[in-house]
């Protein structure tokens, strides 16, 4: 559609008549077209022309108008904010500007200060998450002994967005073990499969819209299977506990990476393994960690998505108190890398500082455990993470790990960790993974239940 004729459309049928596709980098960079700038400038200002006008204004560089902008704003913007599509544009446009070094401390205090002003999920995502009542007893694992070289594991995983899945992940420990492992297709026949050890499922990858062939095929594996375990590499998400319900009885446990799990999710005593997944490509942790030292200071490495654009708080913040964090952007989208290269380049952006940054909360207010927890400390990096319940009964806060609640936090741990005081941490969280939570350890205690 022509610009020109969307602008004219929205004037005459507003104010949210048609969904308007509007690209975050022309807003970013500035050259945004006549048409949206005419679009942004109307007289009759409602909330998303508003809106348009105070980030076109800002990315430009025009804090007074920016600011003048907002002053004509008013509630009537959060609306805006009740479905994904201006967020999207928001978040868009600040990766866009981090990412082309357009984003300077002027212009991150002018959208933390429309954020805190509009942004219904602001003071709902900033909010300090309420502990528990009592520090829980870090959880301790059997391992078995040896590891037999007659074990047969299957896996049965479907691709993934990024390449350096937990699919992959688990097919490289298990071969550093030397330990048979098959990947597959989630929906392989039965009899191709054959009789195993071990057969683990992402159920998620098996008919995942069609409940009946789903249980038909578990059916089927259980009688190709001595164990047959669930991998949950995402607990938190929609429908969970129905698919819990509908398919405990048919696993010998489930895998899931989150000791909390067992309070509220219907899975029976005695059938869940909360072990850390492992982390695979251990020459290439290796590599890495061991390469040019690390930029002194914080960094953070991570995506900013819909489910977790609370980060985007964080780095705002960060940004407008003219912090010296260093922000290195992923994505969740395929890099069209082979695996071993894709996961390279994540791990050299991830341990490029001496301590990161890992933020745990969605957008749902969920505090979760994430992989990033155990990548860091396999790459010997100081972890500083956000508090989430469940790292609780791996790690010791103030002892492998810096716990913080919120931005405000940090600017006692930057300084913390420019002086040296926080070394003692890095290294013994560092030990603390080689000790409980290496590949190796993982694979002996997944052995136990087989």
């Amino acid at each position: 559609m022509n610009p020109l004729n969307w602008v004219t459309r929205y004037r005459v049928q507003r104010p949210f008549s048609r969904r308007l596709r509007i690209a975050s980098a022309p807003i970013a960079t500035g050259a945004a077209s006549p048409a949206l700038a005419r679009f942004a400038a109307d007289p009759g200002f409602d909330p998303l022309s508003g809106a348009i006008d105070f980030l076109l204004a800002t990315y430009a560089g025009d804090a007074p108008r920016a600011r003048s902008a907002m002053t004509r704003l008013d509630g009537t913007i959060s609306p805006l904010f009740a479905g994904n599509d201006f967020r999207k544009l928001v978040v868009g446009c600040f990766r866009h500007a981090l990412e082309t070094g357009r984003l300077d401390r002027d212009k991150a205090t002018l959208l933390l200060d429309f954020a805190e002003r509009f942004d219904p999920t602001f003071a709902a995502l900033g909010r300090r998450c309420p502990r528990r009542d009592a520090t829980p007893k870090i959880l301790s694992f059997d391992y078995a002994k040896r590891l037999s070289s007659r074990l047969r594991i299957v896996l049965l995983f479907g691709p993934s967005a990024r390449v350096y899945d937990l699919g992959e992940r688990l097919r490289s420990a298990f071969a550093t073990a030397e330990v048979e492992c098959r990947v597959l297709p989630g929906e392989t026949d039965s009899g191709e499969i054959g009789a195993n050890d071990l057969v683990l499922v992402d159920e998620n990858t098996i008919f995942r819209k069609e409940p009946e062939k789903q249980q038909a095929h578990l059916d089927r594996l259980r009688k190709v299977a001595k164990r047959l375990g669930r991998l949950v590499p995402d607990p938190w998400g929609k429908g969970f506990d129905e698919q819990l319900a509908r398919g405990a009885d048919r696993y010998d446990f489930f895998w899931a990476m989150a000791p909390t799990l067992h309070e509220t999710a219907p899975i029976p005593p005695g059938k869940i393994c909360l072990i850390p997944f492992p982390m695979g490509f251990g020459p290439l942790f290796d590599e890495v960690a061991a390469g040019p030292p690390p930029e002194a200071g914080l960094g953070f490495c991570g995506a900013i998505e819909d489910y977790n654009h609370h980060r985007y708080f964080w780095l705002l913040s960060e940004l407008a108190r003219g912090s010296d964090l260093a922000i290195r952007l992923t994505s969740q989208q395929p890099d069209g890398l082979g695996i071993a290269e894709s996961y390279r380049r994540y791990l050299q952006a991830l341990l490029g500082t001496a301590a990161c940054l890992s933020l745990t909360m969605r957008s749902t207010g969920d505090r979760i455990q994430v992989g990033r927890t155990f990548d860091v400390l396999r790459g010997e990096r100081l972890l500083v993470q956000e508090y989430t319940p469940d790292a609780l009964f791996y790690l010791a806060p103030g002892e492998d790990f810096i716990e913080v609640d919120g931005a405000a936090d940090l600017p006692e741990v930057h300084e913390r960790i420019r002086s040296g005081a926080l070394e003692p941490v890095r290294r013994h969280g560092a030990e603390t993974f080689r000790r409980a939570y290496s590949d190796e350890a993982v694979i002996r205690h997944l052995a136990t239940w087989t």
